[in-house]
């Protein structure tokens, strides 16, 4: 532990000394594995403050006194100088943050492994987020999981038997772990494997339940999705051509997920039309996923043959 840890210690044992903030789901539903814990909460709050949107903090400023100022200062500087051009989903960055959401609400972060300039900025930093944020953050967390238990226990075993069957990939034999943050990421949830572990925000309470429901288990479906990849690679290969977006596989992936959620709530409208990603990200997609690849989802075409429809309608030459 540096100089700026070894200084802040005792007070930040005294904070933090408190049960982990885990939410009891009392064996309502069985897939996922929820935390709110402090370290990954912080982490994911200075990425986004110092690096994903970098800017003066004037709300921070007025909250904080001269001396919790010039800790969050530091915190925030290391984490721009670092972390400046990662992505979350960088392997260095997936390090860190297991090692963190492991440590939950744990008074230090001295047996995570870490380097010790990321421990000294994170304990420098805590006592100020703790006093500022913390509470608020982590009420904001449990109240998301709170509402979603009921929807997962409701609907879980007919959506992990729906999407395992799809993706022709078992479901996990164990639960998810799946980290609430009150900021994830600009997308709002994602995912990271071996293991599989979700990281989910809670910022916007104004998602719907239902929506919150389909982001879930799209994340999870991140762990089954390969055997998709591997044919739609395959045959575009076989073909000669390229795809003009590479990420067929993640369209297919927000469809099925889509799809499925709106078979179990009729009338539902799937993420990826709500908020016109189709649109954005994928033009021209979405109609060659509802000619060629909802019939596969509905049962009356083999895997195989879809794919190759998929690829057919969607490959362009070198």
């Amino acid at each position: 532990m540096g100089v700026l840890g070894r200084s802040r210690y005792v007070a930040l044992t005294a904070l933090l000394l408190m049960p982990p903030s885990v939410l009891a789901e009392l064996n309502t539903q069985e897939t996922f594995r929820f935390q709110s814990g402090f370290w990954t909460n912080l982490h994911h709050f200075l990425f986004q403050r110092a690096v994903e949107q970098p800017a003066d903090d004037t709300t921070a400023s007025t909250k904080l006194g001269p001396e919790e100022a010039k800790d969050w200062s530091l915190a925030l500087a290391y984490y721009g100088e670092q972390f400046d051009g990662k992505d979350l989903l960088d392997r260095d960055m997936v390090v860190i943050k297991n090692a963190l959401a492991d440590t939950g609400c744990e008074p230090s972060l001295e047996s995570t492994g870490l380097d010790g300039e990321l421990v000294d900025a994170l304990e420098t930093a805590a006592p100020v987020y703790r006093a500022v944020w913390w509470a608020a953050h982590d009420r904001s967390n449990r109240s998301r999981i709170e509402r979603l238990i009921p929807l997962i226990a409701r609907h879980e075993g007919r959506l992990r038997v729906r999407l395992a069957e799809i993706y022709g990939t078992e479901w996990p034999d164990t639960r998810i772990e799946t980290d609430v943050v009150f900021h994830a990421n600009w997308a709002g949830a994602y995912t990271t494997l071996y293991p599989t572990r979700v990281t989910i925000s809670s910022e916007d309470n104004g998602v719907p339940p239902l929506e919150s429901l389909e982001t879930l288990f799209h994340e999870v479906s991140h762990a089954l999705i390969d055997k998709v990849r591997t044919a739609i690679s395959e045959r575009t290969r076989s073909l000669g051509k390229l795809l003009p977006r590479k990420s067929l596989w993640h369209a297919v992936l927000f469809y099925s997920t889509g799809e499925i959620v709106r078979e179990l709530a009729p009338g539902y409208t799937p993420y990826a039309l709500k908020h016109r990603l189709w649109e954005r990200a994928w033009p021209d997609h979405l109609g060659v996923l509802e000619s060629e690849w909802k019939p596969y989802l509905n049962g009356d075409r083999e895997f195989e043959a879809s794919i190759e429809a998929l690829v057919d309608r969607l490959a362009v030459d070198p």
